[in-house]
C-alpha cells in the first residue's frame, strides 16, 4: 500500500472552507427561524447585526428590513423583530411563554431604580 503523506496547505484550506460551509447550511436550514424572511446572514450569524449597531445604522437598518420583508423579520439565528402593535399584547401578555429581552429603564432616573 502506498505512503500517503501530509496534505498541501492550499488542500487544507479549501477542505476546511467546504465543511465549514457545509456546516454552517446544514444549520441554517434545521435551527431557528429559518423560514421567516429576512437577510441571509441572519440565518446563521448575529455578526451582520452586530456591525450594523456598531456602525450606528441599526435603527434604520430595521426600518428598511421590515419594509422590505413586512411585519415579522429575522434579524438573527434566534431572533425575530416584529413591526405589529397588535401584537404587542400577544407577545407582552402575562403568561404569554414568550422570552423578552431584558427590562428597559430610563436612564434619566437612574436614582429612582435604586
Amino acid at each position: 500500500m502506498p505512503k500517503v503523506g501530509p496534505l498541501s496547505p492550499g488542500i487544507e484550506i479549501t477542505v476546511f472552507f467546504v465543511v465549514s460551509t457545509a456546516y454552517l447550511i446544514i444549520l441554517g436550514i434545521y435551527r431557528g427561524f429559518h423560514r421567516l424572511p429576512g437577510p441571509v446572514l441572519a440565518i446563521f450569524t448575529n455578526l451582520w447585526r452586530y456591525l450594523d449597531v456598531r456602525n450606528g445604522n441599526h435603527h434604520i437598518t430595521m426600518v428598511r428590513l421590515h419594509r422590505r420583508y413586512g411585519d415579522v423579520v429575522r434579524i438573527g439565528p434566534y431572533l425575530v423583530s416584529i413591526c405589529d402593535p397588535a401584537a404587542i399584547p400577544l407577545i407582552y401578555g402575562v403568561s404569554r411563554g414568550f422570552v423578552k429581552v431584558g427590562r428597559l429603564c430610563d436612564i434619566s432616573n437612574r436614582s429612582k431604580l435604586g
